[in-house]
């Protein structure tokens, strides 16, 4: 029983933490289509929020899926079990990091304008 409640907690966890880089990202997005006159937006600063915006939401997508992943593994199968929770958080270190980089990059912006 111990080691469903240990879990079912981790997986809890990060299933939260992923619906909210899910709805940061959609923030961001919608803080720089809404919030910047597109007249003001030159060529380079669109492509670098197109690129970031891209890098967050495959991150994020990444991270979804190592969680299924994990989700999918045995416990029968204690050392693959182990590995999966490892790449899961490889994963949403790296769904954060981009998800930091895209706003960081909108909101330097916000504050140009």
């Amino acid at each position: 029983m111990r080691l469903a409640c240990c879990s079912s907690s981790f997986t809890a966890r990060h299933e939260q933490t992923r619906r909210g880089v899910g709805d940061r990202v959609q923030k961001s997005a919608d803080d720089w289509f809404r919030s910047i006159p597109r007249d003001s937006v030159d060529l380079n600063e669109e492509t670098t929020h197109q690129t970031l915006l891209q890098s967050a939401r495959q991150a994020d997508r990444e991270y979804r899926d190592t969680i299924l992943d994990y989700k999918r593994n045995s416990w029968f199968h204690i050392l693959s079990k182990i590995r999966e929770r490892h790449r899961v958080r490889i994963a949403k270190r790296t769904a954060l990091q981009a998800l930091c980089n895209l706003e960081n990059f909108v909101q330097t912006r916000l504050q140009a304008s």
